[in-house]
């Protein structure tokens, strides 16, 4: 099954945006977003194989609902880092880089505050993580 999940998530805006919202990576700590991620396995071992002691692994939160970006700005792509408690809730937004107007930047971070999530899980237990978020909007014509 965990090979079914796509290695990004992406959202789509609520109307009238266009554009979509990819969760890139997720990690507890928000220096280990900007390291490469870790390389694939070609195999999981078989279960009889796998130890008991296996570390919990990290299910990234779950939006509720859809990102909605307030209207302004041109549009383009704000990436962002987003850190979501061990409630859901957003208590932090950091620019990580843009090609887009101020206007779009700080919508797209009121959409980031605003947004809501089932919190991520370290094996049965929630958790805070950081998400780097990139937000694409597409440019108004």
């Amino acid at each position: 099954m965990a090979a079914d999940r796509p290695v990004r998530l992406a959202m789509p805006m609520a109307p009238p945006v266009r554009g979509e919202v990819v969760v890139e990576r997720v990690a507890p700590v928000r220096a280990s977003l900007d390291l490469p991620p870790p390389p694939a396995e070609a195999s999981e071992p078989p279960p009889s194989e796998a130890a008991s002691s296996e570390p919990a692994v990290l299910k990234p939160p779950i939006a509720r609902g859809l990102p909605r970006l307030p209207s302004g700005g041109r549009g383009g792509r704000v990436t962002l880092d987003v850190r979501v408690d061990e409630h859901g809730e957003v208590t932090d937004v950091e620019l990580v880089e843009s090609d887009a107007d101020s206007l779009t930047v700080v919508a797209a971070k009121t959409a980031a505050r605003e947004l809501r999530y089932h919190p991520a899980l370290l094996g049965e237990r929630s958790v805070a993580v950081w998400c780097r978020q990139g937000y694409d909007v597409a440019r108004k014509r």
